[in-house]
């Protein structure tokens, strides 16, 4: 099944390891966002999702964290497709308005399932460089498009 996997797919380059640093910021945020549900970091999450999802990511702080983390470790750069990154972001973007609206209605299990989604996709690809994304792009997105374009 593993080699079934199709990824949107672009000219566009990013360095895996700075992707997988803000994996990894978003997933320490996210444990401590499931304890206390502070809503100025899910509106943080935001609007950092829609920087790297709608634009080259110019203006996103944890693209910037995350390139001031790996410079000092000198660790390599690595080119990926940035077009599966882009996509996951979107995904992000669209969970951290779901945790939005589900804190401010106070729909507890829904903020609390959508924080560990979040969780589990961030840990995966920070620590595994697992991405969820390309996933969900091949089980839903693809069969949807092609649905759509009979």
């Amino acid at each position: 099944m593993e080699n079934n996997i199709v990824c949107p797919v672009s000219t566009e380059r990013v360095n895996e390891n700075t992707v997988r640093v803000i994996a990894g910021i978003i997933f320490f945020f996210s444990i401590f966002l499931l304890k206390e549900n502070y809503l100025v970091i899910v509106i943080f999450f935001v609007l950092d999702f829609a920087q790297r999802a709608f634009t080259k990511g110019d203006y996103s702080l944890l693209k910037f964290l995350a390139k001031n983390f790996v410079q000092p470790f000198s660790l390599s750069i690595r080119p990926i497709d940035a077009a599966p990154k882009k996509f996951a972001a979107l995904i992000g973007f669209i969970f951290s308005i779901i945790i939005t609206i589900s804190l401010l209605i106070k729909w507890v299990y829904v903020t609390d399932i959508s924080i560990i989604i979040l969780i589990i996709c961030s840990g995966l690809e920070a620590f595994a460089g697992y991405c969820v994304g390309c996933k969900v792009y091949t089980w839903i997105i693809l069969p949807v498009k092609k649905l759509l374009n009979r």
